[in-house]
């Protein structure tokens, strides 16, 4: 392997990691769904439960309908063999206006340029307001 085809390679995971945060932000279901190997198998420490890509869909569906918006901010992004290693804080603004945010680190594999594992650890207590509408606990 030469070092161009490596530094390629590095970009392509990378911009991949970016694209499809922003996908999933501007909730471009289609985009979304392209991303995903269709056996793709998504994990959340949250409920220790892994989800199809239905599932996920589902999900991101939920997010997007509870927020008045959602934006990824990365932390860290590295490449690591067959993926990425992702930190990032993950905001949502409730239909109030008040913005809600958390932390979340995340161990994406790809296959043929398309996810195919997830991993992600997300405390997602900070962000419940915005599904129940209730006010926030933390100060």
């Amino acid at each position: 392997m030469t070092a161009e085809f490596a530094k390629e390679n590095l970009m392509d995971t990378l911009d991949f990691a970016r694209n499809f945060l922003a996908y999933l932000q501007n909730g471009d279901y289609e985009k979304v769904r392209a991303c995903y190997q269709t056996d793709c198998k998504i994990w959340h420490n949250f409920d220790n439960h892994t989800q199809t890509v239905d599932e996920n869909m589902t999900l991101l569906a939920r997010m997007l309908g509870a927020a008045d918006s959602i934006e990824y901010v990365i932390n860290r992004l590295e490449p690591i063999e067959n993926g990425y290693l992702q930190h990032h804080t993950l905001k949502m603004t409730a239909k109030s206006g008040k913005v809600y945010s958390t932390e979340a680190c995340v161990i994406a594999t790809l296959i043929d340029g398309k996810l195919s594992d997830i991993k992600e650890w997300i405390d997602t207590k900070p962000l419940m307001p915005v599904f129940t509408g209730e006010p926030s606990v933390q100060t």
